[in-house]
């Protein structure tokens, strides 16, 4: 019984290393001069900023995507501004700082 429990988890250490295989890697440059850099605290306003810019990120690659056969959210764009729109005034209005 030992042996065989031992194995079982010998074979699940496995599987989680291969299926692991490529997280927490280095993201390449090119990438990750347009990714959101954070300071040590994140408030509201700085997740709303991050999120902007990931948008606009995908959204400059939409074209790219689509030539590849990606289906790709054009409703995006408007359905993040309206979610602006909804967020309290104080969070907004930390994005003007940026």
């Amino acid at each position: 019984m030992g042996g065989y429990a031992t194995s079982l988890l010998q074979r699940c250490r496995d599987a989680i290393r291969a299926t692991m295989n490529g997280f927490n890697q280095p993201v390449e440059p090119e990438l990750a001069r347009n990714l959101p850099q954070f300071a040590s605290d994140i408030g509201p306003s700085d997740c709303l900023a991050a999120l902007l810019q990931l948008s606009a990120e995908t959204e400059r690659l939409h074209p790219r995507l689509e030539s590849i056969g990606v289906d790709v959210p054009h409703q995006m764009p408007q359905q993040i501004a309206r979610l602006i729109a909804e967020l309290p005034v104080g969070v907004r209005d930390g994005l003007a700082d940026r």
